[in-house]
């Protein structure tokens, strides 16, 4: 395995948002604001230091596809956790709700990236690496 220089920019970001999301529960770590923000940066942060690990490896290799795969869950786990946070912000009224509703169809689409090919099909190698090929639902 060889240092891929694409991988640096998303692994660092990555970092950044773990740290990110420490600094605020940090903070407060009863408030629903700063808890709902940690989890926006720990969704990001999954999201981007999986892929910048996955771009050092080849297409060929069999777990690839499997943790491309784990990584979008962070993807698609990014808009409830925005909507939670905003949420919380503003203090909605019918959070828990909207909350329940979105975590709801984010389980659904985690069921499908994990267990079919209709989002995710497979992979395509690109200069910077391997990159999940999109699905007829993606």
């Amino acid at each position: 395995m060889h240092l891929n220089p694409y991988s640096i920019p998303p692994i660092l970001c990555g970092l950044w948002n773990i740290l990110l999301g420490i600094l605020a529960l940090r903070k407060d770590p009863k408030s629903k604001v700063h808890q709902s923000f940690a989890i926006l940066c720990f969704s990001f942060a999954m999201w981007l230091s999986f892929y910048g690990v996955l771009y050092n490896l080849g297409a060929e290799n069999q777990w690839v596809q499997f943790w491309f795969r784990i990584s979008y869950c962070g993807i698609i786990y990014i808009s409830p956790s925005f909507a939670r946070y905003i949420y919380e912000f503003i203090d909605y009224k019918h959070r828990v709700l909207m909350n329940t509703i979105n975590n709801i169809i984010a389980v659904i689409l985690i069921f499908l990236v994990l267990n079919s090919n209709h989002i995710v099909a497979g992979l395509r190698e690109f200069y910077w690496g391997p990159y999940p090929a999109a699905g007829k639902f993606h």
